[in-house]
């Protein structure tokens, strides 16, 4: 059975809080963010649990995150571990975070992307390892398949679990461009 994404609804664009002049860095904080959200099924609870997806824009990258609404409030947001979905419903979550790249490239059809499989933090306190983390390799999974490399060269950073998707249209030199995007993103993502 093909697992259909939810249905991804658009809420709004969060610009910036910082004016351009005021920020330390350029990637400190993004341009603007797409936010939307989602219903997940959980057959474990029989309940519907919102998430929450952000677009973050960087210049001409968007970095893509989502986390669970009832977690919005903590640090480790986008690490927690619910325990609420089988693994079906889990890759169903992810394709459906997955889904808002298409969306992107119809608004900004020179994007690149990139994601980091953040690291588990679940209420037993354990804390998954910085390499090849369970969400990282779901996630590069689902988004090889989505998308294949006709339209990104695809570099992995298994050692940080980060994924840069280069759009081959808009970078003809990919390797230059892959190397450029994860300079700027590893402060972000390697803490």
């Amino acid at each position: 059975m093909k697992l259909r994404p939810y249905t991804l609804r658009f809420v709004q664009i969060d610009r910036s809080s910082l004016p351009e002049g005021d920020r330390k860095d350029i990637f400190d904080e993004p341009d603007f963010t797409y936010v939307f959200v989602f219903f997940a099924e959980s057959s474990k609870y029989q309940s519907l649990i919102k998430y929450v997806v952000r677009l973050e824009c960087f210049g001409d990258c968007f970095a893509l995150k989502y986390y669970c609404s009832r977690c919005k409030h903590s640090l480790n947001k986008y690490s927690r571990v619910l325990n609420l979905f089988n693994s079906a419903e889990t890759n169903r979550i992810m394709k459906t975070c997955a889904s808002v790249i298409p969306w992107a490239l119809k608004r900004h059809p020179e994007a690149s992307f990139i994601f980091n499989g953040s690291r588990t933090y679940d209420k037993n306190n354990y804390i998954e390892g910085r390499a090849e983390t369970q969400r990282y390799r779901i996630y590069r999974e689902i988004v090889r398949r989505l998308f294949g490399e006709n339209v990104f060269y695809i570099s992995q950073h298994n050692d940080v679990s980060t994924c840069v998707f280069v759009n081959r249209k808009a970078n003809p030199d990919v390797l230059a461009a892959e190397e450029s995007i994860y300079k700027k993103f590893a402060s972000i993502f390697v803490v």
